[in-house]
């Protein structure tokens, strides 16, 4: 506004202006925006078409949070695996979301939910695990892009890596017997009071825990396991003591295949730090080149509309010269000026 004033009456602007740019560019580089300026000096800042801010109107933003219930509000949470108080930014007099396709927000907003929204099934895994089946009235559905991109994947597949510890852990440890010979002892639990691998509990990562029976008491720890030569023997659980072989089955998990889509517990860990680190060093080669770019375009702009010491170097030593030549010029024209009054015609007289 005061821009538009101050040139309106033929006032210079520049410092406004200059100012005005540099907010501008701030914000464009939280959130990509295009910027239009009529030819009477009005400024219009849009968002994805949707106009921000239209000469002196401003359109504001706002942040709804999500929840878990579609009927309750406006934007229900995306995945299984969103915490609470995640907010969406809308537009504040409508209410309608902000459609952001750039800048700091952008990559913020894709880390937090995945690109897309939810993820398509991880293979051979049930949706309730893999966190892309809704529950019933829950979780309203989102785009189905498959991406390794955005913390909900990883949170996935941690969560698939937790259960499918805990549902093999536990097969193998309640075949197993107790120094008391009591057998069918769970070891982790999903944090519930009553163990159903069938019907995981989101997300199990954040719920496993140790069984109420092995923190109750650490001698139901099964350690000893009779394998059919023992049994063939008659060998009697509570007189096993010193046979640590389900011990030794519960440590042969390691390089056993239990987790789907992968080899072993120890490869499953490698991969998906490997995808991660992939991804992390993808992500700083594209945030570098696009620096680049960035850096690239404003040098180009600055030698249009900004001052170039060198550019103003130059001009100054070139008017120096200037005005070195058109003093030596009127030194010369003073002389002959002399030569023509005071000398010439003397003899003559």
């Amino acid at each position: 506004e005061q821009i538009f004033k101050f040139e309106n009456v033929g006032r210079p602007a520049n410092d406004l202006r200059d100012r005005r740019n540099l907010i501008v560019d701030n914000l464009s580089r939280i959130i990509k925006v295009s910027v239009h300026e009529d030819t009477s000096g009005r400024l219009r800042v849009d968002i994805a078409g949707q106009t921000l801010v239209n000469h002196i109107n401003i359109y504001e933003l706002d942040t709804i949070p999500r929840s878990s219930s579609v009927s309750a509000v406006r934007y229900p949470k995306n995945n299984h695996v969103d915490v609470d108080d995640l907010v969406e930014v809308v537009w504040k007099n409508t209410g309608e979301k902000v459609n952001i396709t750039g800048g700091i927000l952008k990559g913020f907003i894709d880390m937090r939910d995945g690109i897309g929204g939810r993820e398509q099934p991880l293979p051979g895994v049930p949706e309730e695990l893999s966190g892309t089946a809704p529950a019933s009235g829950q979780f309203q559905p989102a785009p189905n892009l498959n991406t390794e991109f955005g913390i909900p994947y990883y949170m996935r597949m941690w969560n698939l890596f937790a259960h499918s510890l805990m549902i093999t852990f536990n097969e193998i440890h309640s075949q197993g017997y107790t120094l008391n010979g009591e057998t069918g002892i769970n070891f982790f639990s999903d944090g519930r009071a009553g163990f159903d691998p069938s019907a995981p509990q989101q997300p199990i990562a954040k719920f496993i825990t140790i069984s109420d029976e092995i923190r109750n008491d650490w001698n139901n720890i099964a350690a000893i396991y009779l394998d059919d030569e023992d049994i063939a023997n008659g060998i009697d659980p509570t007189d096993a003591k010193g046979n640590n072989k389900n011990i030794l089955r519960l440590l042969d998990l390691r390089h056993r295949t239990y987790v789907p889509e992968c080899d072993n517990m120890d490869n499953f860990t490698k991969a998906l730090v490997s995808t991660l680190g992939v991804a992390s060093r993808q992500a700083v080669h594209e945030a570098d080149n696009q620096e680049m770019l960035v850096a690239e375009m404003d040098r180009r702009r600055e030698s249009v509309s900004g001052v170039s010491l060198d550019e103003e170097m130059a001009n100054m030593v070139r008017f120096q010269h200037a005005y070195n030549a058109s003093a030596r010029i009127l030194t010369t024209i003073d002389e002959m000026l002399d030569t023509l009054i005071n000398r010439v015609g003397i003899t003559g007289r």
